[in-house]
């Protein structure tokens, strides 16, 4: 048959692996702008789920949470009285029970709001005098006109007079009408600085607002849990009260139940066509005990190579390998814990030999399909039969 000049069967293949451990190290960090009161575990400790990490500075946090509620007073009164020109309704309004400092601030806040609005003022009543003077002089020019076009008797006067005025009434009305512009354009600035500064206080607030339900929520648990049961690798040097804007790691731990580990191999494009995830491969690790041994690895992942010692052609595959298949292996789990890290003996991965009717069922379906051909291929196998039936 001319099919079968298209296809051999395969034979089975071996490539060695790298073992490379995938454990868990989480970061257990210190949350922005909470105070630290004590770290309470040392690296090299074993933990487990639930323990106390690291504990917070309760008095700082409530500390912390006045100095919220005053701000969050105090930004939400200025940006009113900003966007309110009635400052001295506002000068009376100060919610009853406050604090010294609390009243102190908003006084300062008031005042603030109050020179601003000042400055505003005093910046429209400059422009405002000038154009006030100009149109003055507008006035006085027109009056300045008829009194000298009634003196001059000659019609000749009389026309080099109305040129003269006519011209300075023309200077005098372009200067009153940029001053005009000039006003306007300088209101909306002002305006628009206003509506800015409470923009940006308003942001403010709404950050604030979120801390304040942030601490709020750490001084009902003012501690640090561990997430899973583990080993603490690395411990941060952190001062007790110190805090930080943003978040910052302090405990590195390793998460003891998520250890596993993954045998990774390169093999060419056209192998790696045969090859699916879920694919069940042999695996032997050789050099750690006299006899190999082999256990069954499934394919969790394939894609194109990106290291450099191999050809752009091939293909990564990934086999995952739990705990329970190292053992059987005869690897030393505890001693091969560490993240990234990989084994000196030969890890050796087999691809088993394929399925004749499979090897047909695939170079088939490689061909390019003719009329005649596909009239052939649906005589000889039935639309929808699976190549696990041949």
């Amino acid at each position: 048959m001319t099919l079968l000049r298209h296809v051999s069967a395969p034979t089975a293949h071996q490539y060695h692996a790298e073992l490379r451990s995938s454990d868990e190290t989480v970061d257990l960090q210190l949350p922005a702008r909470i105070p630290l009161e004590a770290i309470v575990v040392t690296a090299g400790e074993v933990i487990t789920q639930g323990q106390t990490i690291a504990t917070f500075d309760h008095e700082l946090m409530q500390l912390e949470l006045d100095n919220l509620r005053r701000s969050v007073l105090v930004g939400s009164s200025l940006r009113h009285c900003l966007l309110t020109p009635d400052i001295a309704a506002l000068m009376t309004t100060f919610p009853a029970g406050l604090d010294a400092e609390s009243q102190l601030q908003m006084r300062a806040a008031f005042k603030d709001c109050k020179l601003s609005h000042q400055e505003n003022a005093l910046q429209i009543q400059r422009l405002q005098d000038l154009r006030d003077r100009q149109s003055k002089r507008l006035i006085m020019l027109g009056q300045r006109a008829k009194l000298a076009f009634a003196l001059t008797s000659k019609v000749e006067g009389k026309a080099a007079t109305a040129i003269e005025f006519s011209l300075e009434q023309n200077r005098l009305q372009k200067q009153l009408t940029r001053l005009d512009y000039e006003l306007r354009t300088l209101s909306t600035k002002q305006e628009r600085g206003l509506l800015q500064r409470a923009k940006v206080i308003q942001q403010d607030v709404k950050q604030d607002r979120q801390y304040q339900t942030l601490l709020k929520s750490y001084l009902n648990a003012p501690r640090l849990q561990s997430p899973a049961t583990g080993k603490v690798l690395r411990v941060r040097r952190v001062s007790n009260g110190q805090s930080f804007q943003r978040p910052i790691t302090i405990v590195t731990m390793q998460n003891s139940s998520a250890v596993s580990y993954r045998a990774i191999f390169y093999v060419p494009q056209a192998i790696a066509e045969s090859l699916q995830v879920d694919d069940e491969v042999q695996l032997s690790l050789t050099g750690l005990t006299p006899d190999m041994k082999w256990v069954t690895g499934t394919i969790s992942r394939i894609e194109s190579a990106l290291h450099a010692s191999v050809s752009l052609h091939d293909q990564m595959v990934t086999v995952d390998v739990d705990e329970n298949t190292m053992r059987a292996l005869g690897g030393r789990v505890e001693g091969m814990a560490a993240a990234g890290a990989t084994t000196h003996a030969a890890l050796v991965v087999t691809l088993e030999r394929q399925r004749m009717n499979h090897a047909l069922w695939q170079a088939a379906s490689a061909l390019i399909l003719t009329r005649d051909f596909e009239d052939w291929t649906h005589a000889l196998w039935p639309k929808g039969k699976q190549a696990d039936q041949l």
